[in-house]
Protein backbone atom coordinates (compact mmCIF):
# COMPACT_ATOMS: atom_id res chain seq x y z
CA UNK A 1 0.00 0.00 0.00
CA UNK A 2 1.46 3.30 -1.08
CA UNK A 3 1.77 5.66 2.62
CA UNK A 4 1.17 8.84 0.87
CA UNK A 5 -2.29 7.64 -0.35
CA UNK A 6 -4.53 10.01 1.85
CA UNK A 7 -8.61 10.00 2.38
CA UNK A 8 -10.85 13.07 2.16
CA UNK A 9 -13.21 13.68 5.15
CA UNK A 10 -15.87 13.33 2.46
CA UNK A 11 -15.60 9.88 1.53
CA UNK A 12 -18.70 7.78 2.03
CA UNK A 13 -17.02 4.53 2.06
CA UNK A 14 -14.00 3.36 3.08
CA UNK A 15 -11.60 1.88 0.50
CA UNK A 16 -10.27 -1.45 1.67
CA UNK A 17 -6.67 -0.55 2.18
CA UNK A 18 -8.06 2.06 5.38
CA UNK A 19 -10.66 -0.42 6.48
CA UNK A 20 -9.57 -2.02 10.02
CA UNK A 21 -9.53 -6.07 9.64
CA UNK A 22 -11.43 -5.53 6.78
CA UNK A 23 -14.24 -4.20 8.47
CA UNK A 24 -16.28 -1.77 6.25
CA UNK A 25 -17.14 0.55 9.34
CA UNK A 26 -13.89 1.04 10.94
CA UNK A 27 -11.25 2.93 10.15
CA UNK A 28 -7.75 1.46 10.71
CA UNK A 29 -4.73 3.55 12.58
CA UNK A 30 -1.98 6.04 10.88
CA UNK A 31 -4.94 7.03 7.63
CA UNK A 32 -4.45 10.37 7.21
CA UNK A 33 -7.07 12.33 5.99
CA UNK A 34 -7.98 15.49 4.11
CA UNK A 35 -10.36 17.56 6.32
CA UNK A 36 -12.65 20.10 4.84
CA UNK A 37 -13.05 23.25 6.56
CA UNK A 38 -16.78 22.27 7.39
CA UNK A 39 -15.54 19.25 9.02
CA UNK A 40 -12.67 20.97 10.80
CA UNK A 41 -15.91 23.27 12.35
CA UNK A 42 -17.76 19.92 13.68
CA UNK A 43 -14.98 17.96 14.79
CA UNK A 44 -14.48 21.25 17.29
CA UNK A 45 -18.29 21.38 17.94
CA UNK A 46 -18.25 17.50 18.94
CA UNK A 47 -15.68 17.96 20.80
CA UNK A 48 -16.75 20.81 22.95
CA UNK A 49 -20.46 19.60 23.36
CA UNK A 50 -21.73 16.14 24.64
CA UNK A 51 -25.24 16.69 23.84
CA UNK A 52 -24.17 18.51 19.78
CA UNK A 53 -22.68 15.04 19.30
CA UNK A 54 -24.68 12.73 20.54
CA UNK A 55 -28.12 14.67 18.76
CA UNK A 56 -26.03 14.73 15.29
CA UNK A 57 -23.76 12.04 14.94
CA UNK A 58 -25.20 8.99 17.47
CA UNK A 59 -27.50 6.38 16.37
CA UNK A 60 -29.40 3.64 17.77
CA UNK A 61 -31.15 0.62 16.23
CA UNK A 62 -34.66 1.64 16.90
CA UNK A 63 -37.03 -2.00 17.35
CA UNK A 64 -39.43 0.28 15.16
CA UNK A 65 -37.89 2.43 13.02
CA UNK A 66 -34.50 0.49 12.67
CA UNK A 67 -31.09 2.53 12.46
CA UNK A 68 -32.52 6.21 13.72
CA UNK A 69 -30.11 9.47 15.29
CA UNK A 70 -30.59 9.64 18.75
CA UNK A 71 -33.42 12.07 19.84
CA UNK A 72 -32.65 13.33 23.69
CA UNK A 73 -35.26 13.96 25.90
CA UNK A 74 -34.89 16.43 27.96
CA UNK A 75 -34.01 14.70 31.30
CA UNK A 76 -32.01 12.86 29.43
CA UNK A 77 -30.28 16.51 28.48
CA UNK A 78 -30.09 17.03 32.42
CA UNK A 79 -28.13 14.39 32.74
CA UNK A 80 -25.38 14.64 29.86
CA UNK A 81 -24.94 17.66 31.58
CA UNK A 82 -24.72 16.21 34.95
CA UNK A 83 -21.92 13.86 33.88
CA UNK A 84 -20.35 16.80 31.98
CA UNK A 85 -20.24 18.83 35.13
CA UNK A 86 -19.44 16.32 37.86
CA UNK A 87 -16.72 13.99 38.53
CA UNK A 88 -18.17 11.64 41.05
CA UNK A 89 -21.52 10.69 39.53
CA UNK A 90 -24.32 8.63 41.49
CA UNK A 91 -27.21 7.63 39.63
CA UNK A 92 -30.92 6.78 40.46
CA UNK A 93 -32.63 6.19 37.46
CA UNK A 94 -35.42 3.68 36.70
CA UNK A 95 -36.21 1.05 33.94
CA UNK A 96 -36.41 2.09 30.30
CA UNK A 97 -35.09 6.09 30.57
CA UNK A 98 -32.20 5.36 28.64
CA UNK A 99 -29.36 5.12 30.86
CA UNK A 100 -27.92 2.80 29.55
CA UNK A 101 -27.81 4.65 26.31
CA UNK A 102 -26.73 8.00 27.62
CA UNK A 103 -23.51 6.14 29.74
CA UNK A 104 -22.04 4.37 26.47
CA UNK A 105 -22.56 7.32 24.11
CA UNK A 106 -20.83 9.85 27.38
CA UNK A 107 -17.82 7.29 27.56
CA UNK A 108 -17.75 6.98 23.63
CA UNK A 109 -17.33 10.47 23.12
CA UNK A 110 -14.96 11.04 26.15
CA UNK A 111 -12.77 8.28 24.80
CA UNK A 112 -12.59 9.66 21.41
CA UNK A 113 -12.30 13.54 22.54
CA UNK A 114 -9.30 13.19 25.20
CA UNK A 115 -6.38 11.05 24.84
CA UNK A 116 -4.57 8.46 26.73
CA UNK A 117 -7.47 7.69 28.65
CA UNK A 118 -8.39 4.20 29.90
CA UNK A 119 -12.07 3.43 30.86
CA UNK A 120 -13.95 0.93 32.61
CA UNK A 121 -17.50 -0.48 32.04
CA UNK A 122 -18.03 -2.75 35.50
CA UNK A 123 -21.33 -4.30 36.45
CA UNK A 124 -22.92 -7.06 38.93
CA UNK A 125 -23.24 -9.52 35.99
CA UNK A 126 -20.43 -9.86 33.04
CA UNK A 127 -23.38 -10.01 30.31
CA UNK A 128 -25.10 -6.92 31.68
CA UNK A 129 -21.38 -5.08 31.04
CA UNK A 130 -20.69 -7.12 28.02
CA UNK A 131 -24.36 -5.12 26.45
CA UNK A 132 -23.43 -1.40 27.47
CA UNK A 133 -19.93 -2.19 25.48
CA UNK A 134 -21.26 -3.20 22.65
CA UNK A 135 -23.77 -0.29 22.21
CA UNK A 136 -20.69 1.48 21.89
CA UNK A 137 -18.63 -0.23 19.56
CA UNK A 138 -22.11 0.07 17.38
CA UNK A 139 -22.84 3.93 17.78
CA UNK A 140 -19.04 3.40 17.35
CA UNK A 141 -19.24 1.73 13.88
CA UNK A 142 -22.21 4.33 12.73
CA UNK A 143 -20.13 7.31 13.08
CA UNK A 144 -18.57 8.82 10.10
CA UNK A 145 -15.22 8.14 9.13
CA UNK A 146 -13.83 11.38 9.85
CA UNK A 147 -15.04 11.84 12.85
CA UNK A 148 -13.40 8.16 14.39
CA UNK A 149 -10.16 7.71 15.51
CA UNK A 150 -8.33 4.80 14.01
CA UNK A 151 -8.79 1.42 15.90
CA UNK A 152 -6.11 -0.18 17.05
CA UNK A 153 -7.65 -3.14 18.78
CA UNK A 154 -11.30 -4.64 18.45
CA UNK A 155 -12.12 -7.76 20.37
CA UNK A 156 -15.19 -8.45 21.83
CA UNK A 157 -14.57 -6.95 25.70
CA UNK A 158 -12.27 -4.35 25.01
CA UNK A 159 -11.35 -1.78 22.12
CA UNK A 160 -7.91 0.55 21.56
CA UNK A 161 -8.01 3.73 19.70
CA UNK A 162 -5.20 5.39 17.43
CA UNK A 163 -5.42 8.58 20.32
CA UNK A 164 -4.00 6.14 23.01
CA UNK A 165 -7.80 6.00 24.60
CA UNK A 166 -9.27 2.66 25.54
CA UNK A 167 -12.12 1.04 27.16
CA UNK A 168 -12.95 -2.52 28.34
CA UNK A 169 -15.93 -4.48 30.40
CA UNK A 170 -15.77 -6.87 32.94
CA UNK A 171 -17.92 -8.19 36.09
CA UNK A 172 -17.46 -6.28 39.12
CA UNK A 173 -15.11 -7.72 41.68
CA UNK A 174 -13.01 -6.85 44.18
CA UNK A 175 -10.06 -7.65 42.04
CA UNK A 176 -11.96 -6.44 38.68
CA UNK A 177 -9.49 -3.66 37.79
CA UNK A 178 -6.76 -4.56 39.95
CA UNK A 179 -3.21 -3.48 38.47
CA UNK A 180 -5.21 -0.62 35.89
CA UNK A 181 -5.22 2.76 36.39
CA UNK A 182 -8.25 3.85 35.25
CA UNK A 183 -7.80 7.80 33.76
CA UNK A 184 -10.97 8.41 31.85
CA UNK A 185 -14.54 6.75 33.58
CA UNK A 186 -15.08 4.13 35.23
CA UNK A 187 -19.10 3.12 35.26
CA UNK A 188 -20.06 0.81 37.70
CA UNK A 189 -23.61 -0.61 36.48
CA UNK A 190 -26.69 -1.96 39.01
CA UNK A 191 -23.90 -1.59 41.94
CA UNK A 192 -26.84 -2.25 44.37
CA UNK A 193 -26.76 -5.84 43.34
CA UNK A 194 -23.39 -6.15 44.46
CA UNK A 195 -23.01 -8.45 47.50
CA UNK A 196 -21.80 -5.55 50.07
CA UNK A 197 -18.91 -7.38 50.86
CA UNK A 198 -17.36 -6.76 47.36
CA UNK A 199 -19.13 -3.55 46.91
CA UNK A 200 -16.94 -2.65 50.15
CA UNK A 201 -14.00 -4.12 49.24
CA UNK A 202 -14.08 -2.82 45.63
CA UNK A 203 -14.34 0.85 47.11
CA UNK A 204 -11.31 0.44 49.81
CA UNK A 205 -9.11 -1.02 47.24
CA UNK A 206 -10.05 0.92 43.48
CA UNK A 207 -11.82 4.40 45.00
CA UNK A 208 -8.62 5.56 46.22
CA UNK A 209 -6.70 5.41 43.24
CA UNK A 210 -8.94 6.61 41.03
CA UNK A 211 -9.58 9.96 43.05
CA UNK A 212 -6.06 10.47 43.26
CA UNK A 213 -6.34 11.76 39.17
CA UNK A 214 -8.07 14.92 38.44
CA UNK A 215 -9.57 14.14 35.59
CA UNK A 216 -11.33 10.44 36.15
CA UNK A 217 -15.02 10.08 36.17
CA UNK A 218 -16.91 7.87 38.77
CA UNK A 219 -20.70 6.73 37.01
CA UNK A 220 -22.44 4.63 40.02
CA UNK A 221 -25.88 3.60 38.72
CA UNK A 222 -28.63 1.38 39.80
CA UNK A 223 -32.25 0.79 40.52
CA UNK A 224 -32.70 0.44 44.44
CA UNK A 225 -32.01 -2.75 46.04
CA UNK A 226 -33.32 -2.29 49.42
CA UNK A 227 -31.38 -0.45 52.08
CA UNK A 228 -27.77 -1.71 51.31
CA UNK A 229 -24.60 0.25 50.63
CA UNK A 230 -26.09 1.75 47.48
CA UNK A 231 -28.36 3.20 49.11
CA UNK A 232 -26.05 4.24 52.10
CA UNK A 233 -23.90 6.13 48.91
CA UNK A 234 -26.83 7.68 47.87
CA UNK A 235 -28.37 9.59 51.13
CA UNK A 236 -24.29 10.59 51.53
CA UNK A 237 -24.76 12.22 48.47
CA UNK A 238 -27.82 13.86 48.66
CA UNK A 239 -26.81 15.03 52.19
CA UNK A 240 -23.17 16.39 50.62
CA UNK A 241 -21.14 13.99 53.51
CA UNK A 242 -19.30 12.26 50.22
CA UNK A 243 -17.97 13.32 46.95
CA UNK A 244 -20.73 11.98 44.82
CA UNK A 245 -23.06 13.71 43.20
CA UNK A 246 -26.71 12.55 43.13
CA UNK A 247 -28.79 12.32 39.70
CA UNK A 248 -32.79 11.40 39.82
CA UNK A 249 -35.16 11.15 37.07
CA UNK A 250 -38.68 10.80 38.65
CA UNK A 251 -40.49 7.62 37.38
CA UNK A 252 -42.99 10.37 35.35
CA UNK A 253 -40.90 11.57 32.88
CA UNK A 254 -40.46 9.62 30.24
CA UNK A 255 -43.66 10.26 27.83
CA UNK A 256 -46.31 7.60 28.38
CA UNK A 257 -45.83 7.65 32.10
CA UNK A 258 -48.89 8.33 33.95
CA UNK A 259 -51.12 7.31 37.03
CA UNK A 260 -53.14 4.71 34.96
CA UNK A 261 -49.44 3.08 33.58
CA UNK A 262 -48.53 2.81 37.12
CA UNK A 263 -51.35 0.86 37.87
CA UNK A 264 -51.71 -1.43 35.16
CA UNK A 265 -47.66 -1.61 36.44
CA UNK A 266 -48.91 -2.72 39.89
CA UNK A 267 -51.35 -5.20 38.36
CA UNK A 268 -48.15 -6.54 36.11
CA UNK A 269 -45.26 -6.68 38.03
CA UNK A 270 -46.70 -6.61 41.73
CA UNK A 271 -46.47 -3.89 44.09
CA UNK A 272 -42.30 -4.91 45.45
CA UNK A 273 -40.84 -4.72 41.67
CA UNK A 274 -42.83 -1.22 40.93
CA UNK A 275 -41.39 0.48 43.94
CA UNK A 276 -37.91 -0.87 43.33
CA UNK A 277 -37.82 -0.65 39.34
CA UNK A 278 -40.19 2.18 38.58
CA UNK A 279 -40.84 4.20 41.96
CA UNK A 280 -36.72 3.95 43.01
CA UNK A 281 -37.63 3.91 46.36
CA UNK A 282 -35.12 2.22 48.84
CA UNK A 283 -37.33 1.33 51.75
CA UNK A 284 -40.34 -0.30 49.48
CA UNK A 285 -38.02 -2.35 47.81
CA UNK A 286 -37.17 -4.17 51.09
CA UNK A 287 -39.15 -6.77 52.58
CA UNK A 288 -39.11 -4.87 56.13
CA UNK A 289 -40.36 -6.19 59.72
CA UNK A 290 -40.26 -2.54 60.30
CA UNK A 291 -42.91 -0.30 58.36
CA UNK A 292 -41.00 1.78 55.76
CA UNK A 293 -42.38 5.26 57.29
CA UNK A 294 -41.09 4.73 60.37
CA UNK A 295 -37.18 3.19 58.82
CA UNK A 296 -37.83 6.42 56.54
CA UNK A 297 -37.78 8.80 59.68
CA UNK A 298 -34.32 7.41 60.78
CA UNK A 299 -31.42 9.38 59.51
CA UNK A 300 -27.72 7.58 60.11
CA UNK A 301 -25.14 9.49 62.51
CA UNK A 302 -21.40 9.22 62.06
CA UNK A 303 -19.26 8.11 65.44
CA UNK A 304 -18.06 10.62 67.65
CA UNK A 305 -15.07 8.45 67.20
CA UNK A 306 -13.58 5.88 66.45
CA UNK A 307 -12.19 3.54 69.54
CA UNK A 308 -9.54 0.68 70.07
CA UNK A 309 -10.05 -1.80 68.04
CA UNK A 310 -11.95 -0.10 65.24
CA UNK A 311 -15.19 0.21 67.69
CA UNK A 312 -17.00 2.78 66.55
CA UNK A 313 -18.72 5.06 69.29
CA UNK A 314 -21.76 6.74 69.00
CA UNK A 315 -22.35 7.37 72.74
CA UNK A 316 -19.66 6.98 75.85
CA UNK A 317 -20.26 4.76 78.80
CA UNK A 318 -22.58 6.64 81.03
CA UNK A 319 -22.11 5.96 84.87
CA UNK A 320 -25.31 4.22 86.19
CA UNK A 321 -26.66 3.56 82.69
CA UNK A 322 -27.15 -0.68 81.77
CA UNK A 323 -25.95 -1.57 78.56
CA UNK A 324 -26.43 -5.14 76.24
CA UNK A 325 -24.15 -6.59 74.08
CA UNK A 326 -25.51 -8.43 71.25
CA UNK A 327 -23.21 -11.04 69.67
CA UNK A 328 -22.93 -12.43 65.94
CA UNK A 329 -20.32 -14.42 64.95
CA UNK A 330 -18.78 -15.50 61.69
CA UNK A 331 -15.98 -17.55 60.33
CA UNK A 332 -13.32 -14.92 59.49
CA UNK A 333 -12.29 -15.56 56.50
CA UNK A 334 -13.55 -12.44 54.43
CA UNK A 335 -17.36 -13.30 54.13
CA UNK A 336 -19.92 -12.48 56.54
CA UNK A 337 -19.17 -10.21 59.57
CA UNK A 338 -18.65 -10.83 63.24
CA UNK A 339 -20.59 -8.11 64.73
CA UNK A 340 -20.92 -6.48 68.26
CA UNK A 341 -24.23 -3.87 69.03
CA UNK A 342 -23.83 -2.16 71.94
CA UNK A 343 -27.28 -1.01 73.30
CA UNK A 344 -28.27 1.20 75.79
CA UNK A 345 -30.88 -0.34 77.85
CA UNK A 346 -31.44 2.09 81.23
CA UNK A 347 -34.57 4.05 79.78
CA UNK A 348 -38.06 2.80 78.29
CA UNK A 349 -35.81 3.62 74.92
CA UNK A 350 -33.15 1.26 73.83
CA UNK A 351 -30.64 3.21 71.70
CA UNK A 352 -27.48 2.41 69.93
CA UNK A 353 -24.34 3.60 71.35
CA UNK A 354 -21.42 1.62 69.80
CA UNK A 355 -21.00 -0.98 67.40
CA UNK A 356 -18.00 -3.29 65.83
CA UNK A 357 -17.62 -5.33 62.83
CA UNK A 358 -14.89 -7.52 61.02
CA UNK A 359 -14.88 -10.47 58.66
CA UNK A 360 -11.44 -11.04 59.18
CA UNK A 361 -11.52 -11.24 63.10
CA UNK A 362 -11.30 -15.28 64.00
CA UNK A 363 -13.53 -16.76 66.63
CA UNK A 364 -11.01 -16.63 69.28
CA UNK A 365 -10.22 -13.18 68.81
CA UNK A 366 -13.92 -11.42 68.95
CA UNK A 367 -14.30 -13.38 71.92
CA UNK A 368 -11.72 -11.45 73.46
CA UNK A 369 -12.89 -8.27 72.28
CA UNK A 370 -16.40 -8.44 73.47
CA UNK A 371 -15.31 -8.64 76.89
CA UNK A 372 -13.23 -5.88 76.39
CA UNK A 373 -16.22 -4.10 74.83
CA UNK A 374 -18.63 -5.15 77.74
CA UNK A 375 -15.91 -4.23 80.39
CA UNK A 376 -15.44 -0.36 79.15
CA UNK A 377 -19.53 -0.19 79.14
CA UNK A 378 -20.14 -0.74 83.10
CA UNK A 379 -19.90 -4.80 82.81
CA UNK A 380 -22.38 -4.60 80.16
CA UNK A 381 -24.93 -8.27 79.28
CA UNK A 382 -23.42 -9.79 77.35
CA UNK A 383 -25.58 -11.90 74.60
CA UNK A 384 -24.44 -14.52 72.00
CA UNK A 385 -25.88 -16.45 69.50
CA UNK A 386 -24.11 -20.27 69.99
CA UNK A 387 -25.06 -21.51 66.30
CA UNK A 388 -22.13 -22.63 64.69
CA UNK A 389 -19.18 -20.94 65.65
CA UNK A 390 -20.80 -18.64 68.24
CA UNK A 391 -20.52 -21.70 70.47
CA UNK A 392 -16.84 -21.03 70.52
CA UNK A 393 -17.21 -17.39 71.57
CA UNK A 394 -19.90 -18.02 74.68
CA UNK A 395 -17.60 -20.73 75.86
CA UNK A 396 -14.39 -18.65 75.60
CA UNK A 397 -16.24 -15.63 77.36
CA UNK A 398 -17.46 -17.90 80.11
CA UNK A 399 -15.11 -20.49 81.00
CA UNK A 400 -11.60 -18.85 79.63
CA UNK A 401 -12.23 -15.30 80.09
CA UNK A 402 -14.61 -15.89 83.44
CA UNK A 403 -16.80 -12.99 82.27
CA UNK A 404 -20.11 -13.64 84.34
CA UNK A 405 -22.39 -11.02 82.85
CA UNK A 406 -23.74 -13.65 79.92
CA UNK A 407 -26.81 -13.97 79.77
CA UNK A 408 -27.65 -17.76 79.14
CA UNK A 409 -30.57 -19.18 77.77
CA UNK A 410 -29.08 -22.77 76.93
CA UNK A 411 -31.94 -25.33 76.32
CA UNK A 412 -28.95 -28.40 77.95
CA UNK A 413 -26.73 -28.63 80.68
CA UNK A 414 -23.90 -27.80 78.38
CA UNK A 415 -25.27 -25.30 76.35
CA UNK A 416 -24.16 -21.92 77.25
CA UNK A 417 -25.55 -18.57 75.59
CA UNK A 418 -28.43 -18.01 73.26
CA UNK A 419 -30.03 -20.81 70.36
CA UNK A 420 -31.49 -19.02 67.08
CA UNK A 421 -34.28 -21.08 65.85
CA UNK A 422 -37.67 -20.62 64.84
CA UNK A 423 -39.54 -19.90 67.51
CA UNK A 424 -36.51 -17.47 69.45
CA UNK A 425 -36.20 -15.64 66.31
CA UNK A 426 -39.66 -15.44 65.81
CA UNK A 427 -39.83 -14.02 69.77
CA UNK A 428 -37.11 -11.56 69.07
CA UNK A 429 -38.41 -10.14 65.89
CA UNK A 430 -41.95 -9.34 67.61
CA UNK A 431 -40.52 -7.79 70.67
CA UNK A 432 -38.10 -5.62 67.68
CA UNK A 433 -41.44 -4.37 65.98
CA UNK A 434 -42.99 -3.38 69.73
Amino acid sequence: MNENLILSSNTSELPHWARYDNNPLLKKSNIKISFTEEHIEEFIKCKEDFIYFAERYAYIIDPDKGKSIVILRDYQKRLSIHLQENRFSVLLLSRQTGKSLICSLFILWYSLFHSDKVSAILANKQLIAKSIFDRIKMSYEMLPFWLQSGIKEWNAMSIKLENGSSIFCSATSSSAIRGVTISGILMLDEFAFLPRNIADEFFASVFPTISASQESKVICVSTPCGLNHFATLWKKAENGKNSFKPFRIKWNEPPGRDEVWLEQMRKDMGDLKVEQEILMNFLGSSKTLIKSTVLESLDAMEPIRIGENSLRIYEEPIIGHTYALGVDTAKGVGGDYSVCQIIDITGEKVKQVAVYANNQIGPRNFAKLVVEFAQIYNSAYVLVENNGEGALVADIIWNEEEYENLVDFGTTRNEIGIRATTKSKSNALSLLKE
